[in-house]
């Protein structure tokens, strides 16, 4: 063992500049008592964080000089607004700056920010580094109780936990040590030096001409890469630049940009109290996570915003003109039923995938509109897994879900539009859909350590915060997951794809390749603006529709039928219930009622290694092998949890309730040598 362990390898040691040991003799000790701090008429205080309630009490001590560094800006808390105040109110906004104070509903707040206009108080924050020195000097030049300077270092930082005794902390004091003095003002004014008394509000500018005041995503408090600290600037966005806002305006927009700030934490938002959300601990510890880059060249600007009620639409934050051409709307259709003609030279379910395929185009250009019909459904308690935002694909490979996909977002927007699977993360995600407004977000080929390490929280979490306007996200799946739980199923629009191409027929795989290639390359986005008119023109008529699938394809299907003789059997009208959430257990199904197939049947319960067996007239107990891990065959996670007496149920012995089960077969289970009585004739006897 090294005997020095900070020791490097030529020898030398590390320089503990910032490290320093004061010898110092004991006196005696006290509880601590607020008056050690009364009294004095200058204090300055070196703090890790602070709290708003505590700088307040202090500021009605009656200090006429009082200057606060924060060691650390992320850790704050809503300090950090009343900061941000301050750089505007010694600069342009200092003659009408008292206007904040009435704008500010916290008092607390509204004591701290008079006395910054008094000129009474300071506040600066480290910058590049980290201080955790907990260090109080105050100074009084008449003397209180004889005592003119008085240095108090210790654990405790400037807030009600930190000085109110709820926490384990200590203080020590010199009372007029002049070298004490000397020294700690040397360590204050040194960190000083590192601190900075801006923390500014940022400037908002407007995304739309018509509405100078509205603000994006974008222009929320973030942190500046090359600033390396918070800001939040303000800029007026009118027409005369030489103009200023009210202060007023200006501290809404602050407010507005602040609540806008946690969408980026994979965290369940808060609720606002007073213009202000209160975030948690966990979420102010990752504050410096949000971040926003400017350089074009390094930034996504993908988004689509629509206003419904004015249809109007921006694409990219450009204008996105609805107009539509009836002739160019046609030829798309025309190249979409060839597209799908394409599937019938697949090996499998051919007509099914097709019928899946057609449910997934009406959710994806669906998928912008969502959001809507989410919104009001939360105000009515509606039934939001009728309204899924998020879609999975996931079934056989070489099934063509990439390129179909890739071919639906070029007959809405031109380009494909998915995303890097290095981004699925719940982190990014989120951010993804605060940026992307309406445009669905697409990620192909993910695996299942990716799904089970993001997805499955951020569909269950899916509702990340109160929003006007969000996406929807597709999933594309690769082969190694094949299986989804009752609480995914429920929560996402499940698309299994049943046939795909043949790898060892290349002449067939090189000739629907450029079938689709031809495709793509002529198709505009005439049809996607004229079904996305006539949908809305429903959606006027009927705000939140009983069924917006049916919507959706029915309109699709008039659309890409027009003109034509003999219309596939995929397209057409298709309903929630009867097309969709009917079948979407259709595999577990299959695989329940092989797993309770008669052969594997045993009158005793727990005889072999796997089996099944009736309890009683109303549960089965069903048992299998597991490997050395303790898994078994078949996955229990699948099957709708009302169908499992999860009380009963074991590691290797799964306990389901029959007449559930049978209904949930759709037929009665076949025990050898025993008539197949109804379960409905079951389940009516038992009531």
């Amino acid at each position: 063992m090294p005997a020095d362990l900070f020791a490097q390898p030529n020898g030398s040691v590390l320089p503990h500049a910032h490290l320093q040991v004061v010898r110092a003799s004991f006196q005696s000790t006290e509880p601590f008592n607020w008056e050690l701090l009364r009294g004095f008429d200058g204090l300055r205080v070196l703090t890790y964080t602070a709290s708003v309630q505590t700088v307040a009490q202090f500021l009605d001590y009656g200090y006429r000089d009082f200057e606060c560094i924060f060691g650390c800006e992320r850790v704050i808390g809503n300090v950090r607004d009343v900061v941000a105040v301050q750089n505007e109110v010694t600069k342009s906004l200092a003659k009408s700056a008292r206007g904040i104070i009435l704008q500010v509903p916290d008092s607390r707040k509204q004591r701290i920010i008079e006395a910054i206009l008094d000129d009474r108080a300071r506040f600066r924050v480290v910058r590049d580094e980290v201080s955790h020195t907990k260090l109080y000097l105050l100074q009084s030049d008449s003397g209180k109780d004889g005592i003119h300077r008085r240095v108090l270092v210790g654990s405790a930082n400037f807030s009600e936990q930190g000085l109110g005794g709820r926490q384990h902390e200590s203080l020590v004091c010199f009372d007029d040590d002049h070298r004490a003095w000397e020294f700690y003002c040397g360590v204050y004014e040194n960190i000083r030096e590192q601190s900075t008394d801006e923390l500014k509000l940022r400037e908002l500018e407007p995304w739309v001409e018509e509405n100078p005041k509205e603000t994006t995503w974008r222009d929320v408090p973030v942190l500046e890469s090359e600033q390396k600290t918070s800001e939040i600037r303000i800029r007026t966005g009118f027409a005369d630049a030489t103009s200023e806002p009210p202060v007023s305006d200006q501290i809404e927009i602050l407010k507005e940009a602040a609540a806008d700030l946690p969408p980026e934490l994979d965290l369940q938002t808060p609720p606002s109290s007073h213009g202000r959300i209160l975030l948690p601990p966990a979420a102010k510890t990752r504050m410096r996570t949000v971040k926003v880059v400017r350089d074009p060249d390094k930034t996504n600007h993908s988004s689509f915003r629509l206003d419904v009620n004015r249809r109007i639409a921006w694409l990219d934050d450009k204008p996105w003109p609805l107009d539509w051409d009836r002739e160019a709307a046609v030829h798309d259709a025309a190249l979409l039923r060839e597209y799908f003609a394409g599937f019938q030279e697949f090996s499998g379910n051919a007509a099914h995938l097709q019928k899946q395929y057609f449910i997934l185009w009406a959710w994806y250009w669906f998928s912008p509109l969502l959001c809507d019909l989410r919104t009001r459904a939360q105000q009515t308690d509606g039934d939001l897994f009728q309204l899924p935002l998020y879609a999975i694909v996931f079934g056989a490979s070489n099934c063509g879900k990439t390129s179909f996909v890739d071919t639906l977002a070029t007959a809405m927007f031109g380009r494909p539009l998915v995303v890097d699977k290095a981004h699925f993360t719940r982190r990014q995600v989120r951010a993804l859909q605060h940026n992307w407004d309406r445009l669905p977000i697409v990620f192909d080929d993910l695996g299942k350590t990716a799904f089970r390490t993001h997805g499955t929280e951020l569909i269950k979490n899916e509702l990340v915060r109160p929003a006007s306007a969000y996406p929807g996200l597709l999933l594309s799946m690769n082969a190694d997951l094949t299986s989804y739980p009752d609480e995914i199923v429920k929560r996402c629009l499940m698309i299994q794809t049943t046939a795909s191409l043949p790898q060892h027929q290349e002449d067939r795989r090189r000739r629907l390749h450029a079938r689709v290639a031809q495709c793509r390359a002529g198709l505009t986005t005439h049809l996607y603006r004229r079904w996305l008119c006539e949908v809305l023109d429903q959606l006027a008529e009927d705000p939140q529709p009983a069924d917006w699938l049916q919507l959706a394809t029915n309109i699709l299907a008039q659309l890409v039928s027009e003109g034509v003789d003999n219309v596939p059997d995929w397209c057409r009208s298709m309903d929630w219930l009867i097309d969709y959430a009917d079948h979407r257990h259709d595999q577990v199904r299959r695989r329940l009622g092989h797993h309770l197939r008669s052969a594997l049947y045993r009158t005793e319960d727990g005889t072999g290694e796997m089996g099944w067996t009736i309890l009683d007239g109303d549960r089965l107990s069903v048992w299998e092998s597991s490997d050395l891990f303790g898994r078994g065959d078949f996955s229990w996670e699948d099957v709708p949890s009302s169908l499992i007496d999860h009380d009963t149920s074991g590691r290797r012995r799964t306990i389901l309730y029959r007449v559930q089960v049978e209904e949930f077969l759709g037929a009665p289970l076949a025990v050898p040598g025993q008539p197949r009585d109804s379960w409905l004739a079951r389940f009516l006897n038992r009531r």
